[in-house]
């Protein structure tokens, strides 16, 4: 059993290298099978590049949404602010977020709004303009009721003329586009932004815990869609990630035995031992109380992450996570869960969900996403005019997106027969 990436199952499958799931997954991985909707695994099977339908593995699936805007509540409130509900209150939070000094080190040195180079973790501020964002790539999504590539929508057109002209008014961080993953981060964890893009299950490690320990009276909430004139805006939702296990071509025993594993692993009622280990090794419980034991790394690499997450399986790990921690640990816990079940009700799941990576077969640069991010970032940083997005657009389709387009259709299409 293994994770492929970057689309190397659809190579693995054609070669028959992959074993064949379909029938086998029922019977012995249950708990994977019943849970993941019927509709996921028709997904699957319209992914199958063999094209019989067949399920050669599975998905990492999401039905609860990780991704969301976040924002630093505790400056909303020394600034005496209210939660930005409309784009005119977000920029306007923004603007006083850049003027008012609001991490109170008597310097002007906020950055109201930060993302990271190729344009990426903004997804919040695209999806004011109804645009089909995943961590910082276009997505497919409908669009005057047609599978399109999010990058070429006049949504987008609008999206980039807007952030534009936060960049000018430096309320879009400037150093956006030259920020490397652990700049953006030292960023935040500094208190220099005020409001940022990523996914929830991480913000304790990521930012609450390191801002905490400068700032104990941190308090980070998540942001509301917000849209754009015109537009309706979401944060966008994919219940289908990419591919959690694969299983080699070896023989039926060996498949069926690996499925026990994965379906193990999926059960509810193993989540103490998928999360924590062996009970008297790795930790011990006690009238309800359990305590993690202070072993060598070497013995606590056990987790067993499940391909599955819901709502169910969220709010059983913060319990069981609230039971690990001391009454003092527990206000960190209990905001990540907040902001967890605060961002559900932006998330929009896209039409494209789990759209196959072989549409892109033969264009690599149109995958990759290259031109598009070339064309956003001079736009944004005001190198191109807006207008340039056009021009974009027209090379877009011209060097492989009409193709590309053409196959993404005709797989909507199949889907939803």
């Amino acid at each position: 059993m293994f994770i492929p990436w970057n689309g190397i199952e659809n190579d693995l499958a054609k070669q028959g290298a992959l074993a064949d799931l379909t029938d086998l997954l029922p019977k012995y991985a249950p708990h994977v099978y019943d849970r993941i909707p019927q509709e996921i695994w028709d997904v699957v099977k319209s992914s199958d590049p063999t094209g019989q339908g067949k399920i050669y593995y599975i998905p990492a699936v999401t039905l609860t949404s990780d991704y969301g805007g976040f924002i630093r509540q505790d400056w909303l409130d020394k600034l005496g602010l209210s939660m930005p509900k409309t784009q005119e209150e977000y920029v306007k939070v923004l603007t006083a977020f850049r003027d008012q000094d609001p991490n109170g080190n008597g310097q002007k040195d906020e950055l109201p709004v930060s993302g990271r180079e190729l344009g990426r973790w903004m997804d919040n501020i695209f999806g004011m303009y109804g645009v089909a964002m995943f961590e910082g790539y276009p997505a497919w999504d409908l669009y005057d009721g047609e599978l399109t590539y999010s990058g070429v929508t006049p949504n987008m057109k609008d999206a980039l003329q807007f952030m534009n002209k936060l960049y000018k008014e430096n309320l879009l961080d400037n150093n956006t586009f030259l920020n490397k993953g652990n700049d953006w981060w030292s960023r935040i964890t500094s208190e220099k932004v005020g409001t940022w893009f990523h996914n929830a299950h991480g913000v304790q490690i990521t930012a609450i815990d390191p801002i905490a320990k400068v700032n104990p009276d941190v308090k980070i909430a998540a942001l509301p869609a917000i849209s754009a004139e015109g537009y309706k805006g979401f944060t966008t939702h994919t219940n289908i990630g990419a591919p959690t296990w694969a299983v080699a071509n070896k023989s039926e025993e060996t498949t069926i035995n690996v499925l026990k594993v994965i379906d193990w692993i999926n059960n509810p009622a193993n989540a103490k031992a998928t999360n924590l280990g062996i009970e008297g090794m790795h930790y011990t419980e006690e009238n309800g109380k359990i305590k993690v034991s202070a072993a060598e790394k070497n013995t606590q690499e056990n987790i067993l992450y499940p391909s599955i997450t819901d709502k169910e399986s969220v709010e059983a790990l913060h319990e069981l996570t609230l039971n690990i921690l001391e009454d003092d640990q527990k206000w960190a816990e209990d905001m990540k869960y907040q902001i967890t079940m605060d961002i559900q009700p932006a998330a929009k799941t896209i039409a494209g969900d789990g759209i196959p990576s072989s549409i892109y077969e033969g264009f690599a640069d149109i995958k990759n996403h290259t031109l598009y991010q070339e064309y956003m970032t001079k736009i944004i940083i005001g190198e191109l005019p807006i207008d340039a997005f056009d021009e974009f657009v027209d090379k877009w389709k011209k060097t492989g997106g009409d193709e590309v387009t053409k196959r993404a259709r005709a797989w909507y299409s199949q889907l939803n027969k």
